[in-house]
C-alpha cells in the first residue's frame, strides 16, 4: 500500500496512506506499520482505537481517530534548555490527554448528528 512518512531527526513525525479506502494519519512508526501491514496487524485490533471508537455511532460516516501520546512523546525529545524547562509543565499538561476520537451520522431529517471522545489518563 502507498504511504507516505515525514521525518524529524531520522524519526517519523507524521505517518499516512490509504488503508481500505480510507486516508490514515499518525504521528509514529506504529502508525507507519499499521498502514503498510493492515492485513496483518489491522489498527482496528490496537486497544487504544478501540477505546476511542467504542462510543461512536454504529453507523458512521466517518470516523477520525488521533493517538496523542507520540506526538507529546516526539516534543518532549526535541526540547532542551531553557525551551525544555518554559514547556515542560505544558507538556507534563497535555500529557493526561491520550488520545481524541469523533464520528458523525447520516444526516436524519435535515439534522446532522456527531461526537467527540478525549482519552484521559494519569
Amino acid at each position: 500500500m502507498p504511504y507516505s512518512v515525514i521525518l524529524i531527526d531520522g524519526e517519523p513525525a507524521l505517518t499516512y496512506g490509504v488503508v481500505d479506502g480510507r486516508v490514515v494519519f499518525g504521528t509514529d512508526s506504529a502508525t507507519l506499520l499499521g498502514i503498510d501491514n493492515a492485513d496483518q496487524a489491522p489498527l482496528a485490533n490496537d486497544a487504544a482505537f478501540k477505546q476511542a471508537t467504542r462510543s461512536a455511532a454504529e453507523q458512521s460516516l466517518n470516523t477520525a481517530y488521533l493517538n496523542l501520546q507520540p506526538l507529546w512523546n516526539l516534543m518532549g525529545a526535541q526540547l532542551d534548555g531553557d525551551a525544555a524547562t518554559s514547556i515542560g509543565p505544558v507538556l507534563n499538561y497535555l500529557g493526561h490527554f491520550k488520545w481524541m476520537s469523533t464520528g458523525a451520522e447520516a444526516p436524519s431529517s435535515g439534522l446532522a448528528r456527531g461526537s467527540l471522545h478525549v482519552g484521559v489518563a494519569q
